[in-house]
């Protein structure tokens, strides 16, 4: 099992031990996603940074390629409606 971490607030501002603590998950920029094992110490990260990220619980972790082919839009057209 794994966290699917993805940053949706950016951490401008907050204490550098926050900070730290996102770029220890591997969070970057918004929107970054990571994924972690399921573990208390990655629990007690994701704790810490509640309010920045969003969890998901998966099954297995996907490569940094396999994420960018699931948002591609299929190629070609497709006819939503006939006028």
């Amino acid at each position: 099992m794994w966290y699917r971490v993805t940053q949706v607030r950016s951490t401008i501002g907050l204490p550098k031990k926050l900070r730290n603590t996102a770029l220890a998950m591997g969070l970057k920029k918004r929107g970054n996603v990571v994924y972690q094992k399921v573990n208390a110490a990655n629990a007690g990260q994701i704790l810490t940074l509640k309010e920045l990220v969003d969890v998901q619980l998966v099954d297995q972790a996907l490569t940094r390629e396999e994420e960018r082919l699931l948002r591609r839009n299929p190629k070609g057209y497709s006819v939503e409606a006939s006028a």
